[in-house]
């Protein structure tokens, strides 16, 4: 996908996000994310299918965020040390206002039904899931840490 199209994509999740925290995600129209980051519907309808869709992908975009920030901490130091580093920036990441404000909205608009509720699980905490478990894996293999069974020692959701 060219990066302009993924560039235009971004700036629709960003502005679902913001109408969202402001008016909620049934009074949010696809009208509104149109005024305020231009172009058509039928590009709406051409990268996400319909407003369920670019909901679906602001939350995977959250939950990636959450992940990619957790993980982001330097590697060069003890596992101890560095587990909780990740903790705590997991902890930042989960608490950051805004996503705490688009789900709170979400669980209160009932949004989460179980497509929903499955989406954020497979987004989020699996994610996250598969990241300590390959991080497990590699100070395993590397003789940093001695874990029996790295690949079912991360808790599973």
């Amino acid at each position: 996908m060219p990066k302009k199209s993924l560039d235009r994509e971004e700036l629709l999740i960003d502005a679902m996000r913001r109408s969202i925290a402001k008016r909620g995600y049934s009074a949010t129209s696809l009208s509104d994310i149109i005024s305020e980051t231009g172009g058509s519907r039928r590009n709406i309808y051409k990268a996400f299918g319909d407003k369920r869709g670019l909901l679906n992908a602001a939350i995977e975009r959250a939950a990636r965020d959450i992940v990619e920030t957790s993980f982001d901490v330097p590697d060069d130091q003890a596992p101890r040390d560095w587990l909780i580093a990740m903790g705590v920036s997991t902890m930042k990441a989960v608490l950051n206002p805004e996503l705490v404000s688009l789900f709170r909205i979400l669980i209160a608009e009932q949004m989460t039904d179980e497509q929903t509720g499955r989406q954020i699980l497979m987004a989020g905490p699996e994610r996250f899931v598969d990241q300590l478990m390959k991080w497990l894996i590699a100070r395993n293999n590397d003789g940093t840490l001695q874990v029996e069974a790295p690949n079912v020692t991360a808790p599973v959701t």
